[in-house]
């Protein structure tokens, strides 16, 4: 099933698809044959969840729930303590999705706020602060050596505070 998405996506962008959804919010055009590099119609994307749609929900899936036995861990219940956390921001900012997104810092920001609006509900009903472009340039430039080892000590923490965790193979 799988391959057969892969060719079906393949011939689509070999002739030139034009997406659009409302829920979106924009139109964009994919794999024309105008010379737009992927990068260069991403730059222009301006919706926060279409940019999410793209760069995250391949691992996170739409709906937030992730991939716990792929390692990747659900958003729903676990984002809003994580963002909460001064070493939890830092966390995420090293995320590897996030550090490998290929978006601009605005982008970033702009998607990180999303998914707080979307599932950064904490345990006491309150949302944590949103990211800024500043401040994500500065958690991106705090050295994290091993980002699973730097998730583990933030997750034993939290344990012990009595914080949601999310359940996945790299506690």
């Amino acid at each position: 099933m799988l391959r057969a998405l892969y060719l079906t996506l393949l011939a689509g962008a070999s002739i030139g698809w034009i997406f659009f959804s409302p829920a979106w919010g924009e139109k964009v055009a994919v794999g024309t044959n105008a010379g737009q590099s992927e990068n260069s119609v991403v730059a222009k994307m301006t919706s926060p969840r279409s940019l999410y749609l793209l760069r995250c929900s391949g691992c996170h899936q739409v709906n937030g729930a992730g991939s716990p036995g792929g390692g990747v861990p659900p958003l729903p219940g676990y984002l809003g303590p994580m963002a909460a956390d001064p070493e939890g921001r830092i966390y995420i900012a090293h995320v590897p999705g996030v550090a490998a997104a290929r978006l601009n810092d605005l982008q970033l920001v702009e998607v990180l706020n999303y998914l707080i609006d979307e599932w950064g509900e904490q345990p006491n009903g309150e949302k944590p602060r949103y990211f800024t472009v500043e401040e994500l340039r500065d958690l991106q430039a705090t050295p994290v050596q091993n980002v699973v080892e730097y998730r583990r000590g933030i997750v034993q923490r939290m344990e012990e505070e009595g914080l949601p965790v999310a359940d996945y193979p790299w506690p």
